[in-house]
């Protein structure tokens, strides 16, 4: 799980987050109550410009959180920032209203995972790579000198 959530934080730095969201959610698939994961994917979502999705993860990493325990100033300042982002986004009535407190924005890590059920993206199969023998290469290279027959021997 671990090895998830690092490769993910990784991941977002190489701006590479669609491939980092699917090691957040392989590590959510290993641990489905880590809020670092939670964090993570959300992190990811939101660089990825998903609000919804992004204020879904911070929501379920909160639930996660230990009694005491909070989001880190840069999760909740993802977390809001994702919020306004979200009400900017939504033309319907009542995005006004919308705080994210209320039991209805709130989704248990359950349904939260199962609503991803659906998203799993196929990685494309590859061709094995084309094998080149020793000699083919040393053939096609121009530059390089033969093997010798005979290694010089020392004195």
């Amino acid at each position: 799980s671990l090895l998830h959530i690092g490769r993910a934080h990784a991941l977002n730095g190489s701006k590479r987050h669609e491939s980092a969201v699917n090691d957040a959610l392989l590590s959510l698939k290993l641990q489905s109550d880590s809020p670092e994961a939670y964090s993570v994917l959300a992190q990811s979502y939101f660089y990825l410009k998903d609000w919804e999705e992004a204020v879904e993860a911070f929501e379920s990493c909160q639930d996660c959180l230990q009694p005491g325990e909070e989001l880190s100033a840069i999760d909740r300042a993802y977390l809001q920032k994702a919020r306004e982002s979200l009400k900017e986004e939504s033309n319907i009535e009542g995005a006004e209203g919308f705080d994210g407190n209320d039991d209805q924005s709130l989704m248990s890590r359950s349904s939260f995972m199962s609503r991803r059920s659906y998203r799993k993206t196929v990685v494309p199969k590859l061709k094995p790579p084309r094998f080149v023998s020793r000699e083919e290469v040393i053939a096609s290279t121009a530059n390089m000198r033969s093997m010798p027959k005979a290694w010089p021997q020392q004195k």
